[in-house]
């Protein structure tokens, strides 16, 4: 392409025209990048914690079940109290027999131990126990004076009724009871007395029924043994040296006790 320069032009604008030229021959000139600002996020940047290496997680198998420790449902307690003695003397006279309710006289003692209970059924319980007691009686007669103590442990085995909602909470009991004689010392005044064994006159063993009645932690029993308070070789020796023929001589013992339960 050519362009025509007059001669005469002034000299001022002679650059002028020379960049109009150059401007006009060269490409457009790059434009210059658009400078774009994003909106400004409000929320602060998230910044990542470091993870920390991970434990292997022992197995997750599910643990067997231990069975729960139940209580126990027995109920335990002490007991003590005064139990008053005597005895049946009863002496076969012909076809009939006499009781010597004169010659016999009663004994006071005591017995102490501890109780167990176990409640089955809303009213029922059953109660046992072992009892350390004092046994004995007196006679006066035949020219005899005797006075007789026995000490024997006793296991009772009985049922109690006792419905706690009753207008008169009271319970009962009934059942047997077992003994055993441990020692008793007797005093004999006869004019025989030297022939008489020094051991206890007591028969080893016994057995009786139990009747008995209570309000909170008191009781009152009835106790009748049903074997005979002597043994067989103290019997004899009395039959032999009185005269009297003894039908048997039948224990009986009142009892008032408290017990306290744990």
């Amino acid at each position: 392409m050519l362009f025509f320069i007059p001669t005469r032009m002034p000299r001022y604008l002679i650059p002028l025209l020379i960049l109009l030229l150059a401007g006009s021959l060269c490409p457009a000139a790059a434009q210059e990048p658009e400078l774009r600002l994003d909106p400004f996020s409000e929320t602060a940047p998230r910044t990542e914690e470091p993870q920390q290496p991970q434990e292997p997680q022992a197995s997750q198998e599910p643990r067997p079940a231990q069975p729960e420790r139940q209580a126990t449902p027995w109920r335990w307690g002490i007991t003590a109290g005064y139990q008053h003695t005597s005895v049946n003397w009863l002496i076969a006279a012909a076809d009939f027999s006499i009781n010597m309710h004169d010659q016999v006289r009663s004994h006071p003692g005591f017995t102490v131990g501890f109780n167990a209970s176990l409640p089955f059924g809303a009213v029922w319980s059953f109660d046992t126990g072992a009892n350390l007691s004092m046994w004995g009686f007196g006679y006066s007669g035949a020219g005899v004076t005797l006075n007789a103590t026995q000490y024997a442990l006793s296991v009772p085995l009985l049922i109690t009724f006792f419905e706690s909602n009753a207008r008169i909470p009271v319970f009962l009991q009934a059942g047997i009871q077992a003994g055993l004689t441990l020692f008793g010392p007797q005093r004999l005044d006869a004019a025989w007395a030297d022939s008489l064994d020094r051991r206890s006159p007591f028969s080893a063993a016994s057995c009786g029924v139990v009747l008995g009645i209570g309000y909170a932690g008191f009781t009152f029993q009835f106790i009748q043994n049903f074997t005979n308070a002597w043994s067989s070789p103290f019997r004899s020796l009395w039959e032999q040296q009185t005269g009297q023929t003894l039908v048997n001589q039948l224990q009986r013992a009142y009892c008032l006790t408290y017990t306290y339960w744990f």
